[in-house]
């Protein structure tokens, strides 16, 4: 199985790619329609992917995704739609916790 790891953000923030570069991730910024740069631009199709959101302009993203998390501090819209909740905020464990989650899933945890 290949992953393909990276930031879609909305955000034309350097911030976000200097942590992208810290992170050895992918970084593309100033994506409005998240859903649809996921499945044209970077060809993964509906349902293969998983996806960490934690805005309104996530949900559409989240709804494609196989699985979708969002921190305990997200918009609440972006709660209800996800597969997973985590106990932690953003910025304070959530991606870790949300990897724990995943890991879970496929029998390695």
């Amino acid at each position: 199985m290949q992953l393909r790891l990276a930031i879609v953000s909305k955000e034309r923030n350097e911030i976000v790619q200097i942590r992208a570069r810290k992170l050895r991730l992918e970084c593309f910024t100033g994506v409005d329609d998240k859903a649809n740069f996921i499945t044209s631009r970077c060809k993964v199709s509906q349902k293969s992917y998983i996806y960490f959101g934690n805005d309104i302009n996530d949900i559409e993203a989240m709804n494609h995704a196989a699985i979708s998390l969002a921190p305990n501090d997200a918009e609440p819209r972006a709660k209800d739609v996800a597969t997973f909740v985590g106990k932690s905020s953003g910025g304070n464990g959530f991606v870790r916790e949300g990897l724990e989650y995943i890991r879970s899933l496929i029998g390695r945890g």
